[in-house]
């Protein structure tokens, strides 16, 4: 019991004067992929010191150790502190020392001090590794109650501890996180100044405390209502629509009962589960818009792992070693997937309506309505969902783990009329609202321009082939200056000094506003998509005849893309020197490769040579799965967020497929269960309220509630040039984003 008791303050003794071994390991483990020998030998014999102090300990703290509370309490009246933390601060220290000092008193008075002392992290098991977080006990911390004190709180509180030259940077190097246990009443700088004062050998950077009690704001009560008032609807419209019409389907309602007709769990939920399919339609979409979902998933469980960090850094940085890794660590493609799968069935549905009826693309309504109902579609489950994570998002991340999600739920906060714009990728995308939004606004972005493209191919094909060549050498220039201006990395995952040939002019602070998340470069898979589309359309009825040489050649061809874009980065992450030159040419044809292979994916299984790969990718479960891909995307990270939170131990870092398991399978499932829920919500109901309103403006006779058109999600068609009920697809929902 003792050990525990005085185990955290030998830490800021003891263990300031080994942080610098770490600084200088890591410091070279990140430049050269290898610990030096000397640094490993010099920092065991550092460990064992601390060790060995630690056995020492087990008989109880020293005269030596006791002097440090001693000397807290003397300095703190000159800490500048906030009153009510150092009355508290002095409070606990004086227990503390009066439980072990004191043999007359009753122990149970004072035992919350050692309690809360015990609550601090301690040196873990692996401190070669190096270990960068020392966690504690959250439960502990919080559950601790003083008896002579009612008003006594604690708080849990994370301490970045730099190297132990007291005036080192912080930046400087590695710095280690330390799980404290301090008055509630202490603000961070409070904290910083305490943990600070007990030695001068170390330096405590900064403290972030975690809230266990948010405040409900009004923002909170806000959406809380809204909320109630959209499950009352859902309720009464199920219940009206099982128990009153449900075998009146066929006649025609009041405006009043359609529109909560509309809010019907028993419709939505049969339409969205729906598996009938029908003919003109391109099922393999379905599987690929499932799958790429679940990528995205998976990657940003890893890179949300990554951001939150891992207590064992030399392990993390061998995972590049590992080939297969970079099914997961090179998952950007799957938005490559998506924006090919958004330009397909905008151009496939777009030219399947206009060769029944090409007058309409004179029209102007026509295009007045292509960006109305496209707004409307997708913005209601955005913006509540964007409501929601404000509101709640400190109500549902209650634990030890930093998840920054304060500074989140801010930029929400400061900038959520960019994420309704569409412009958050543009406007203050260093502070983007949720930040996995960049993607719908990419995609609304390529929409909004695309007319440039259809109409071209409308008037004449040679015409949009040419524009369409012209727009993907465009980008490809684009980003190439770009990269020579920047001298950027080939991906967003990189790791500072491998494979750059010594270029001193990297400079990857733009490179997520000028690459990853820019329209104009992110265009090259929407624009294959949409040639891939118009053509299938054009040809539909012609039967291709393929030998099977070529087709096995063209599937050779169509792994080769695929297998080279996602692995390609192999050597360069293993100390493979790359010129500018190298890396520009993946970053731009990686994703062209990519978007070719899907291409001859979806016309190979159209087209009837794709043999069992279609009757794999055309199975029906696939579709339900694929109409919830919109609102998994919106839900996803809040999803991961949360599942995170409740863990109490740092993560570990074993296998990228362990982390999936543990992580990105699991929240894969919560995500489509999230959804269903959402989409039941907010995105079916008012999607079908759109078409009612803008059928009553446009002065269109009211189709019967049970006999709207559906699209492939159950819904009505976002396209305007789609009419007929047989016409099941619609321009599709940004699929998502990495």
């Amino acid at each position: 019991m003792r050990f525990t008791l005085f185990l955290c303050l030998f830490f800021v003794v003891t263990y300031s004067q080994d942080v610098g071994l770490f600084n200088k390991a890591v410091q070279k483990f990140s430049h050269k992929a290898h610990l030096n020998e000397s640094l490993r030998k010099s920092h065991f014999k550092a460990a064992s010191q601390v060790l060995g102090r630690i056995e020492n300990l087990l008989n109880g703290p020293s005269r030596e150790e006791l002097s440090v509370v001693n000397d807290l309490l003397y300095n703190v009246p000159s800490l500048n502190l906030s009153e009510n933390c150092r009355r508290d601060i002095i409070f606990w220290t004086s227990s503390f020392r009066t439980f072990w000092t004191n043999q007359t008193i009753k122990k149970t008075d004072y035992e919350f001090a050692v309690r809360q002392l015990d609550a601090f992290g301690k040196p873990p098991a692996g401190l070669l590794k190096p270990t960068t977080q020392w966690m504690g006990s959250w439960d502990e911390c919080l559950s601790v109650k003083a008896p002579m004190n009612d008003l006594y709180k604690t708080k849990y509180c994370w301490a970045k501890v730099a190297a132990s030259n007291p005036n080192s940077r912080c930046d400087n190097g590695l710095t280690v996180d330390v799980g404290t246990c301090m008055p509630a009443t202490c603000s961070n700088n409070d904290i910083v100044k305490v943990l600070n004062q007990i030695s001068s050998t170390y330096r405590v950077c900064s403290s972030e405390c975690r809230v266990s009690s948010p405040p409900s704001t009004a923002t909170f009560w806000i959406v809380s209502v809204i909320m109630v008032l959209v499950s009352a609807l859902v309720i009464l419209g199920s219940y009206v629509d099982y128990f009153i019409v449900c075998d009146q389907k066929h006649k025609d309602f009041s405006i009043s009962m359609r529109l909560l007709l509309c809010f019907s769990i028993y419709t939505n939920g049969a339409e969205l589960l729906n598996t009938e399919t029908k003919e003109g339609q391109i099922d393999v979409v379905h599987c690929i818009r499932f799958f790429s979902m679940a990528w995205v998933i998976a990657g940003h469980g890893i890179f949300l792992c990554f951001i939150i960090g891992y207590d064992n850094l030399t392990d993390v940085l061998e995972l590049r070693k590992y080939f297969l890794n970079l099914i997961l660590l090179n998952g950007f493609f799957s938005v490559d997937s998506f924006f090919f799968l958004s330009g397909l069935l905008l151009a496939y549905l777009f030219f399947k309506e206009a060769s029944r009826n090409p007058k309409r693309i004179k029209s102007p309504i026509t295009w007045v309505l292509f960006y109305v109902h496209r707004f409307l579609r997708l913005t209601p489950p955005y913006i509540m969902l964007i409501l929601f994570f404000v509101a709640y998002m400190k109500h549902l991340t209650i634990g030890p783990l930093q998840l920054h999600e304060d500074q989140q739920v801010q930029n929400c906060v400061d900038n959520w009329w960019t994420n309704v714009l569409y412009v958050n990728n543009l406007v203050n995308d260093d502070r983007m609202c949720y930040g996995v939004t960049w993607y719908l606004s990419a995609d609304m972005q390529m929409y909004i321009f695309s007319p440039l493209l259809l109409i071209a191919f409308f008037i004449n094909h040679r015409i949009g082939l040419a524009l369409s060549i012209g727009i993907l050498v465009a980008s490809t220039g684009v980003n190439y200056g770009t990269f020579y201006k920047y001298h950027f990395y080939p991906s967003m995952l990189h790791i500072d000094g491998i494979g750059l040939a010594d270029d001193k002019e990297n400079d990857q602070s733009h490179f997520i506003r000028l690459n990853y998340q820019s329209s104009w470069i992110r265009c090259l898979p929407y624009i294959v998509g949409m040639l891939t589309g118009y053509y299938l359309q054009k040809y539909k009825e012609v039967k291709l005849r393929i030998k099977p040489l070529h087709a096995l050649t063209g599937w050779a061809a169509c792994f080769a893309c695929a297998l080279g874009s996602v692995f390609g980065l192999y050597g360069f992450y293993n100390g493979a020197d790359w010129s500018v030159f190298t890396r520009a040419s993946y970053n731009n044809f990686s994703r062209l490769g990519w978007s070719l292979s899907l291409s001859y994916l979806t016309v190979a299984c159209q087209k009837g040579f794709a043999g069992p790969i279609k009757n794999i990718m055309s199975l029906k479960m696939f579709i339900p799965l694929s109409r919830l891909s919109y609102c998994a995307y919106l839900t996803h990270l809040i999803v991961l967020w949360v599942y995170i939170s409740m863990w109490r131990s740092p993560l570990h870092y074993v296998t990228l497929f362990e982390n999936y398991v543990h992580i990105g399978l699991p929240c894969t499932i919560i995500a489509y269960l999230a959804a269903l829920v959402w989409s039941l919500m907010f995105e079916v109901p008012f999607a079908k309220v759109e078409k009612i309103i803008i059928d009553g403006l446009m002065g269109q006779k009211p189709r019967k509630q049970y006999d709207d058109v559906k699209d492939a999600n159950g819904l009505p068609p976002a396209n305007p040039l789609v009419s007929e009920a047989k016409n099941i697809w619609t321009i599709p929902r940004p699929g998502i984003r990495l």
